[in-house]
């Protein structure tokens, strides 16, 4: 949640963090971005990838 110049973290319903944010516009993703890459990451293969399962995300947007 943003508000007031802050975002609040929640994790299943809990809330974890809160930061203190007060750009004047803002984007939303969610996913795994991965930073592996064979120059860094050992093994090395072409089907090494990150999987990320998200099961519920709740977007709202208010004045």
């Amino acid at each position: 949640m943003v508000a007031k110049g802050k975002v609040k973290v929640y994790f299943n319903g809990r809330l974890e963090t809160t930061i203190a944010h007060s750009a004047p516009t803002n984007y939303f993703k969610t996913g795994a971005y991965t930073q592996a890459h064979c120059g860094n990451s050992s093994p090395c293969a072409d089907d090494n990838y990150g999987e990320v399962e998200i099961r519920d995300v709740r977007v709202r947007h208010q004045d």
